[in-house]
């Protein structure tokens, strides 16, 4: 018998998001290392391209012409490279997006049809299927956020210490505004969080309605309400239109502003090179050097404001799986399964007795026919039940069901 209070209190007992995740990446973490290290490459070289650019041009400026033809095959071969690794890095990482998102979705699948008791829906069909659709697409969001991150922020930390070491002052006044967004985009965190639930909510509103209304097209045209019913259809979509705008341009609106402080950086180092390169403290290298790092560093800052808008997102994800299996245990939704992509290859004879026979004799024809008359020859005829008894476990000392049933 399953005891009730134990079951309800599985609700409480969820793990928290940052834990599903570690358990998402400790599923296939040798491949998630893989993914990390390759587009960490991807992410991370360009620090070694920006500072060959500033070698070639205080070459230039040097009149060292062959220092500046070695720096810029440097440059040539570093970012060819670069170009390959991103060739292997996509083909990995779909392989291991797809293989996540089925373990998600293979996970609520299996709680749904094969849990050891009855137990209602929370939702409908067709809401379901945005659980299984959507929220496992955001989730994989995070984690490809993840394999992205080490790359970047070995970028940002070589890339910061390097126009550091060529001008403190330049290099701190044009990283206050990145770092002052980044502080704004986590106060804002909140507001993005639910804005995104009610997005979802909405979206739920008008797939649900879509499964009802085809299940019911019989009861609407008697009752003759296709007109009430399209009204209220177009008034679900006027709300999700207006909830869903609003999630993306909030969205868009934090990533356009991180993404967009090159724009102040530049202005910076303008400002500032102008003096310093007349006294010559700051060179023609150094001035292409801060340009190439700026757009990437402010990308890669964005970035990071990105990823704790997604991390938020995920967390909604997860909150609205939990309500689609709402009794399940608290790992179900991350435990490790073993899932499949390729095709088996099994005979396509299914049935056991004829797989037998055409394994010994491939050949035999008539061997087939044969096994095919002895299955009909075997057929079950009646079915002859005695005492069968069932009571649903849900129902405590007042369980329902059926008791000492006989038939044949």
């Amino acid at each position: 018998m399953i005891d009730q209070k134990l079951l309800q209190g599985n609700l409480k007992t969820k793990l928290n998001f940052g834990k599903r995740i570690r358990m998402l990446i400790d599923y296939r973490f040798w491949y998630f290392i893989l993914c990390a290290s390759l587009w960490g490459i991807m992410h991370a070289t360009p620090v070694l391209t920006g500072y060959f650019i500033k070698l070639i041009f205080d070459a230039l400026g040097a009149n060292n012409i062959n220092l500046a033809w070695l720096a810029l095959l440097a440059f040539s071969l570093i970012d060819i490279s670069r170009m390959g690794v991103l060739f292997i890095a996509e083909f990995v990482y779909i392989d291991y997006w797809l293989e996540l998102k089925t373990l998600l979705q293979r996970n609520m699948l299996d709680y749904l049809m094969n849990a050891p008791f009855s137990r209602p829906m929370t939702d409908s069909s067709s809401e379901a299927v945005s659980r299984f659709r959507d929220d496992t697409d955001t989730v994989n969001q995070v984690i490809e956020n993840w394999t992205d991150f080490f790359g970047m922020a070995i970028y940002m930390v070589v890339a910061c210490v390097i126009m550091f070491t060529i001008s403190p002052l330049m290099t701190g006044l044009m990283l206050v505004p990145m770092v002052a967004i980044l502080f704004a985009t986590r106060l804002f965190m909140p507001y993005v969080r639910n804005l995104r639930r009610k997005s979802r909510a909405a979206t739920e509103a008008v797939t649900g309605f879509i499964g009802e209304l085809f299940n019911s097209v019989q009861a609407v045209k008697i009752a003759r309400k296709e007109a009430s019913m399209l009204t209220h259809f177009e008034g679900l979509n006027k709300t999700r239109q207006r909830t869903a705008l609003k999630d993306v341009m909030v969205y868009e609106l934090l990533g356009s502003v991180n993404r967009n402080m090159v724009h102040i950086g530049t202005a910076i180092v303008l400002f500032f090179a102008a003096s310093q390169m007349q006294d010559g403290q700051f060179t023609v290298g150094d001035f292409a050097l801060f340009m190439a790092y700026m757009p990437r560093l402010s990308w890669r800052m964005g970035f990071i404001g990105d990823m704790m808008a997604n991390y938020k997102r995920g967390s909604v994800s997860f909150e609205r799986m939990d309500k689609l299996l709402h009794d399940a245990p608290a790992e179900q939704i991350v435990r490790p399964e073993q899932v499949f992509f390729q095709r088996s290859k099994r005979t396509k004879l299914e049935n056991p007795l004829l797989k037998e026979i055409v394994e010994l004799e491939p050949d035999g024809f008539s061997q087939i026919n044969r096994a095919k008359e002895s299955i009909v020859a075997d057929t079950l005829d009646t079915v002859s039940i005695q005492g069968l008894s069932y009571s649903y476990p849900e129902g405590g000392a007042n369980a329902f069901g059926i008791q000492d049933i006989n038939f044949e």
